[in-house]
């Protein structure tokens, strides 16, 4: 049974990516400069929790580079000899940060791609996709304050533009925001995903590390001019960037499992449990989108490895997630990080696509090319304005040390469409926030009324077993 588990696990992750009053407003402020007319998904719609609005800084972005040297090349991995030669890896590492802006100055566009696969089968499609940004090219950062850094990795085949509206919303809220341009598959790459994937796997938690490292080191060239404060610091990973993730906060790779032995040559054993770690205790707070790899069918975690993350854990899952296999998979996650306080936000009837942006017009053309985008259960406004506001939140409660922050996370009822908040016949609650008081208060905190459906948040304290409610 497990290996019939693994066999259409690992099929499903080959299609996807290659595929691939009561009435008061709790601390939502406006940006200084009027809302772009724009689409930029960073920018949520009314119906958003409260959290997800832009916060009070104007954002700049700039881009900036990581060098890895003498890296092994696993895209070319010999075989034969199971060695892969080595090269230098370089990395863009896309930077958002608070700044001085000029309402004259254009927004940023960011450019995304589609896989070589998709652009071969789907007549007409191009190889790249424009992400309208809110975010303004090369402006003045603001030098009065320090602010805390976010470290993000995206997807597999993913692009850091993919992930502009989480991204630059969070960067408006005060914190440097610097996402990985891992460059998994480009537009023209012919190699197949058996060699990609396999690379993309070792490199996804050695990159983290080198960018973190690089922006930790005062003196080096990527952080320079940007006001970070070095002691405050969290991670965000999507699919097989959550992969990493656990990875870097300290969940060593299983030599025993599975999906090991899919990388050849040992080139994992850096990273495997038992290796020498560092930069663990740098993390105040790890945000693991849709991770990749808790199956125990592909077996890369043991859990003894999860339980050596120690940094506070926000998992965030479709329950219907078919790639990271929610139920075996992302649950485990949660279960098997027992020496951590931990949460996990749950989208009923929602698969992968969770964070993403929403699909250009041209994706509309093939559901197989759509897919890769989309969710055919929630709008994906939705899904990122829920997950601006949680995962603001948490940053703000865990790095920022915002206490009050923590109300989010204890809500009245563990499935959001069981709160109650009861309206008067005659009156009209529906562009109300629950503010956790009056008739509100068995209603999630920060959702208008009727908004909040269709979610869990699930919570299990540091050392403690598997949670009633899951079952």
């Amino acid at each position: 049974m497990r290996l019939k588990c693994f066999s259409v696990s690992f099929v499903l992750l080959m299609a996807f990516f290659v595929s691939c009053s009561e009435s008061s407003e709790p601390e939502a402020v406006a940006s200084k400069l009027p809302e772009p007319d724009f689409g930029a998904p960073a920018i949520v719609d009314d119906d958003a929790p409260a959290l997800a609005r832009l916060g009070s800084y104007d954002i700049g972005v700039t881009v900036r580079e990581v060098t890895l040297t003498d890296q092994p090349d696993l895209t070319r991995f010999n075989m034969l000899t199971r060695k892969a030669p080595n090269h230098d890896r370089r990395l863009r590492v896309q930077i958002f940060y608070p700044a001085t802006v000029d309402a004259k100055q254009d927004r940023a566009v960011y450019q995304g791609y589609y896989s070589p696969e998709q652009v071969r089968k789907v007549k007409g499609l191009p190889a790249t996709f424009a992400v309208q940004g809110i975010a303004f090219r090369e402006a003045p950062p603001l030098t009065d304050e320090d602010f805390p850094l976010i470290l993000v990795s995206h997807g597999f085949g993913n692009t850091a533009g993919a992930l502009a509206g989480l991204t630059e919303n969070i960067a408006s809220k005060g914190y440097v925001v610097a996402v990985i341009e891992h460059e998994d598959m480009l537009p023209a790459d012919d190699r197949s995903f058996l060699k990609l994937f396999p690379a993309a796997m070792v490199n996804r938690g050695l990159d983290q590390r080198a960018v973190l490292q690089a922006f930790l080191e005062e003196s080096h060239d990527v952080s320079a001019d940007l006001p970070i404060d070095r002691e405050r610091v969290g991670l965000i990973g999507y699919s097989l960037g959550g992969f990493g993730a656990l990875n870097t906060a300290g969940a060593g790779y299983d030599p025993k499992g599975t999906g090991y032995g899919w990388v050849g040559g040992g080139y994992l054993g850096p990273q495997a449990e038992g290796a020498p770690r560092s930069l663990d205790d740098t993390l105040d707070a790890v945000v693991a989108l849709a991770p990749w790899g808790g199956d125990p069918a592909v077996g890369l975690f043991s859990d003894t490895a999860l339980s050596e993350i120690k940094a506070p854990l926000l998992v965030v899952s479709g329950d219907q997630d078919d790639i990271s296999n929610y139920a075996d998979g992302v649950r485990r996650i949660f279960e098997e990080t027992r020496s951590t306080d931990r949460w996990m936000l749950v989208f009923e009837n929602a698969m992968h696509n969770i964070i993403q942006v929403g699909a250009p017009k041209e994706a509309y053309r093939s559901v197989a090319v759509w897919e890769a985008f989309e969710d055919p259960t929630w709008r994906k406004e939705k899904l990122l304005s829920v997950n601006a506001h949680f995962i603001t939140a948490f940053l703000d409660w865990k790095v920022k040390g915002n206490d009050s922050r923590s109300a989010y996370f204890f809500p009245p009822t563990v499935r959001s469409s069981d709160g109650v908040w009861e309206q008067p016949t005659g009156q009209y609650y529906g562009d109300q926030y629950a503010i956790g008081e009056g008739r509100s208060e068995g209603y999630w905190l920060g959702f208008k009324r009727r908004q909040a459906l269709g979610l869990q948040l699930h919570h299990l304290p540091s050392g403690s077993a598997v949670e009633e409610s899951l079952d």
